[in-house]
């Protein structure tokens, strides 16, 4: 995690594989999960746009997640490997439901 290059790859969500561009802003080329990140989740054929912005605390993630499912806090943890897991609440229809944001830095360790 601690080189120059690193880059989230790929991010999930509840098991669904999601597009991921760091929001205008984001550090580029630093080895942390901190940043803004813009994704976009695919729930029952529609797609929500979402930006994730994280602040990393050695292993520890907390921020926020903002957009088409609402405003919610979001907390995690993030290992040697670069896999991370953040977990907060969505807004939908039916009612609020916890999701789970799963990803993968690499790039120079």
């Amino acid at each position: 995690l601690g080189g120059r290059a690193a880059r989230m790859t790929q991010v999930f969500v509840d098991g669904q594989p999601m597009t991921v561009r760091a929001a205008a802003g984001a550090t580029e080329g630093a080895a942390t999960a901190a940043g803004a990140w813009t994704t976009t989740v695919n729930l029952d054929n529609a797609n929500y746009a979402v930006t994730l912005t994280l602040r990393q605390d050695g292993e520890r993630l907390t921020g926020t997640l903002q957009g088409e499912l609402g405003t919610a806090e979001v907390s995690g943890s993030i290992g040697a490997d670069g896999a991370f897991r953040v977990t907060g609440p969505i807004t939908l229809k039916e009612g609020t439901e916890e999701a789970t944001f799963l990803g993968n830095l690499e790039g120079n360790a």
